[in-house]
């Protein structure tokens, strides 16, 4: 009758015994530093918020049985959102942030008083409407 073969060994054994034990606790605080920026992000955007850790092992055997492994993780948190920006083309062909088809406000300088804090109600923070004339 044959001999059948043992089941293989836990992964978390093996992780615990690769590199003395290093590659399990640098695995440990990664996957904790993923799930506290995860959490972080999806408050601030109010939104899920999706990562992934990945733990890359590589094996060599040589004829004597001698198995060498080397380890790697890496953590892929999710990027900071950007915003978009509008931007318009010039009658020089050059990129300008005003359009150049709205015609632009003259602005000048009203001369008058600086109000002062007798001018706002203190309970609203509105002007009050017997505020002196500027």
């Amino acid at each position: 009758m044959a001999k059948e073969k043992p089941a293989p060994r836990s992964f978390a054994v093996f992780m615990h015994d690769l590199a003395d034990g290093d590659a399990n606790r640098e695995a440990s605080e990664e996957l904790h530093k993923l799930i506290e920026t995860l959490q972080k992000d999806a408050d601030l955007r109010n939104a899920v918020s999706k990562g992934r850790m990945v733990i890359k092992i590589a094996a060599s055997v040589d004829p004597r049985g001698v198995v060498t492994f080397g380890w790697d993780i890496e953590r892929r948190e999710p990027k900071p959102p950007r915003t978009g920006g509008v931007m318009w083309i010039g009658k020089d062909g050059q990129l300008t942030p005003q359009n150049p088809r709205q015609e632009k406000l003259p602005l000048y300088e009203v001369a008058g008083r600086e109000p002062t804090i007798d001018d706002f109600d203190p309970h609203t923070g509105e002007v009050r409407k017997n505020a002196r004339e500027v």
